[in-house]
């Protein structure tokens, strides 16, 4: 048991470092573009096609190296990837474009993000920028700016609460951008715990 926590924590830590981007875009004609591009660890591979200035990612370590399991390596195999570039519709007119960096974390990030929006009626910057959580392993990831009263119903469900204090260094959680696609024009947003910019021009 202590190796997989160790192994888990290790994995933790390298999809957390900083290598991802993302960016949003919508044009004048409502094109919208979700793109999130990631190295991988730092510098990728360490490797530049020639003449292109880009680095390759060095992907292939999500992969399990350990055969005959879910994500082991194999021909053809497709690796386990978080990114979560979203655009998101209502009816067939465009709503919301958002995405994230951030590891694994992306996919909660993102959901939760469409859910205030969707649900909650917030505006893009809203929506990027409420405290958050994140379940993955043996406990429950809580923004410590979620209650602590919330946090004690999440204990008496069951969930190992881990309270994670998120500021503009950390990195405990997702960094999710949206831009509001509105009948008067376009609001953007970016996680307000994080450096970050929404502009138009």
């Amino acid at each position: 048991m202590a190796s997989r926590t160790a192994f888990v924590e290790r994995l933790s830590a390298m999809a957390d470092l900083p290598n991802t981007t993302h960016v949003n875009a919508v044009d004048g004609d409502r094109m919208l573009v979700s793109l999130t591009a990631t190295l991988g660890g730092g510098f990728g591979s360490a490797v530049m096609a020639r003449g292109t200035g880009m680095l390759i990612t060095n992907g292939t370590y999500w992969f399990d190296p350990r055969p005959d399991r879910p994500n082991s390596i194999a021909p053809g195999k497709r690796v386990l990837w978080a990114g979560a570039p979203t655009l998101v519709l209502r009816g067939d007119r465009p709503f919301l474009v958002c995405g994230a960096p951030g590891g694994r974390k992306i996919m909660t990030a993102v959901v939760q993000t469409i859910v205030n929006a969707l649900d909650y009626g917030d505006g893009p910057q809203e929506a990027t920028s409420r405290p958050r959580v994140h379940d993955e392993g043996e406990s429950l990831q809580v923004d410590s700016r979620i209650p602590e009263h919330v946090r004690a119903e999440l204990a008496k469900m069951g969930h190992e609460v881990e309270v994670k204090v998120e500021d503009v260094l950390a990195t405990f959680f997702a960094r999710p951008a949206a831009i509001m696609i509105e009948a008067g024009g376009l609001r953007g947003g970016t996680d307000g715990t994080k450096v970050g910019i929404a502009l138009g021009y």
